[in-house]
């Protein structure tokens, strides 16, 4: 292929043969140097790639593992939370059966104060 646009440039152009070759094979050359640095280029981002993908492979995982975590915190704080609001309640109810008890005893005593103040006066 070289051949045929060496010998067209000179029967067209009127130059040297030397002259054509030389400058075909100057561009053949950059071609080849060109060449070869792109397949060099790919390989390189090809591997810079792979250890990319390992470590947003790696990332994913953990991002995985650290939701489950907080997941697990969340529930086990959500139990919490109830167990400690279901204590309150009871401390509540127990508070407030107390103070019926309390007030309960409060009017038998005053009943009873009334019941025997008349007869103390007698």
């Amino acid at each position: 292929m070289t051949f045929f646009l060496v010998t067209a440039s000179v029967a067209v152009h009127n130059i040297p043969s030397r002259k054509a070759w030389l400058v075909f094979g100057i561009i053949g050359g950059l071609l080849v140097i060109f060449s070869v640095s792109a397949e060099l280029a790919a390989r390189r981002i090809g591997r810079e790639a792979a250890e990319y993908q390992k470590k947003a492979e790696e990332a994913i995982k953990t991002t995985q593992k650290q939701t489950e975590q907080f997941q697990k915190q969340a529930e086990e704080a959500t139990k919490a939370m109830g167990k400690q609001s279901e204590e309150a309640a009871k401390q509540m109810q127990q508070q407030m059966e107390a103070q019926k008890a309390l007030e309960q005893m409060q009017q038998k005593s005053m009943e009873q104060m009334q019941k025997g103040a008349p007869k103390e006066r007698n």
